[in-house]
């Protein structure tokens, strides 16, 4: 089978318009208005008190998506016919953008925090790295 790059890429396009149409709705209904995009996810850091990570829990869901695509792989069949191997692979795809986003977002906050503290820094140094003015610190 041969598929020109310009209907790949039109294909591409038409399923992560999909993706992210279902991503919107889903996130919706898992998150409610906790203003939390990732307060489904993040739960499970805090409910366990850090023995499972965030990421794990990721992973978590992701290795349950892999799993029933390795069974189907192996029977060829699935026992529940509602939802489709595809939609299990688009499943895992989201997953997968999800974390990425996670993460991203995860360090953003992380480079914010740790700079907060330059602004201190930079206004009372000398350059020289003494303080010419307040130990006003911003936590």
């Amino acid at each position: 089978m041969r598929t020109s790059q310009e209907k790949y890429l039109e294909m591409f396009k038409g399923i992560t318009d999909e993706m992210f149409e279902t991503t919107k709705r889903k996130n919706s209904d898992y998150t409610g208005d906790a203003g939390d995009a990732f307060r489904n996810f993040t739960q499970v850091e805090e409910q366990t008190g850090g023995a499972i990570t965030t990421e794990q829990g990721f992973y978590t869901r992701m290795s349950d998506k892999w799993s029933r695509f390795s069974g189907f792989m192996k029977n060829g069949t699935l026992k529940v016919a509602d939802e489709k191997i595809e939609d299990t692979l688009l499943d895992l795809a989201v997953y997968c953008i999800l974390l990425v986003c996670f993460r991203r977002a995860k360090a953003k906050k992380a480079h914010e925090e740790a700079n907060r503290g330059d602004i201190t820094t930079n206004l009372y140094s000398d350059g020289g790295g003494s303080s010419t003015g307040s130990d006003l610190h911003i936590n």
